[in-house]
């Protein structure tokens, strides 16, 4: 009886090893030289956020990117590729001259058609105004183009790091004047539910800029859990104080907002829209690792 019961699972495990021999696995990649040009295009004109001004197609060169179910390819304040993290378009390197053209509503209405010249290696196309040329962001990775500078493996525990990029707009058509500094802090320990000092997120970033990758190192925590830990945030201007924006009630108040740091992941957080109109600013974050 024993011998019975153990013939299916051999016969089985058989199968299996001839299953995989007839059919191989394969990985179809393509090497990409780390100096082509690789871009992820942001939408940061400042809208409401529905699908009247999403965008709904988009050409990059002579590539046309639009969903099959006729969906929008990109809504109001978010980017392409998108659904994965550390995806960028190759473009062409025959093409030096880069054409980027994007279609509004499910009309296809055309609202952007810009030309512009790219730097090698992966960056950040942001589109912030429909009538201006693109703003092109070095994305930060080290000089091999695939992996990012860190702080030593022993902290790699409690290290999450955070990217601030600067597209504030005072009102309609006016980018905000001067220098933000971000700043941050989180509670000290599990048990100490005291706050950190708040400490600088970076370097002073005016319109258009993004700050360098900035390591937040925070208290380590037990080994079940992922180490997730709320940051608070806030920004202040070139004087210190803490800036205003107009919120939801149609108030002047100071802005403040948190996010959740994984320790090992990347950041990449935009702050974009109006500080005294609406549609209100706020921070986007996506992941860059």
């Amino acid at each position: 009886m024993k011998i019975l019961r153990y013939i299916p699972l051999f016969i089985a495990a058989v199968a299996t090893l001839v299953s995989c021999e007839k059919n191989e696995i394969e990985f179809p990649m393509e090497h990409i030289d780390a100096k082509l040009s690789q871009i992820q295009l942001y939408y940061l004109v400042p809208q409401v956020a529905n699908n009247a001004n999403s965008i709904y197609k988009v050409e990059i060169d002579d590539q046309e990117i639009v969903q099959p179910n006729n969906a929008a390819v990109i809504s109001v304040n978010n980017f392409i590729p998108s659904g994965a993290v550390a995806v960028y378009y190759a473009t062409d390197p025959k093409i030096t001259d880069h054409r980027i053209k994007m279609y509004k509503g499910t009309s296809r209405e055309l609202v952007y058609d810009r030309t512009i010249k790219l730097l090698p290696g992966k960056q950040q196309v942001v589109v912030h105004d429909f009538d201006k040329d693109p703003v092109v962001i070095d994305a930060g990775y080290d000089e091999d183009g695939f992996s990012f500078a860190t702080k030593p493996s022993f902290w790699s525990d409690s290290t999450g790091y955070v990217r601030l990029y600067n597209f504030l707009y005072e009102e309609k058509g006016v980018p905000y004047p001067g220098k933000i500094q971000y700043q941050g802090q989180f509670t000290k320990t599990w048990g100490d539910k005291s706050k950190t000092e708040w400490f600088n997120v970076g370097e002073p970033v005016a319109f258009g800029e993004a700050t360098s990758w900035n390591a937040i190192t925070v208290n380590a925590v037990p080994a079940a859990s992922y180490g997730d830990t709320r940051v608070d945030y806030r920004i202040v201007d070139e004087n210190g104080d803490v800036i205003q924006v107009l919120n939801a009630s149609n108030k002047m108040v100071n802005y403040s907002d948190y996010w959740t740091l994984r320790p090992g992941r990347r950041y990449m957080h935009f702050f974009r829209g109006y500080r005294t109109q609406t549609p209100v600013c706020g921070v986007s974050s996506f992941g860059a690792l």
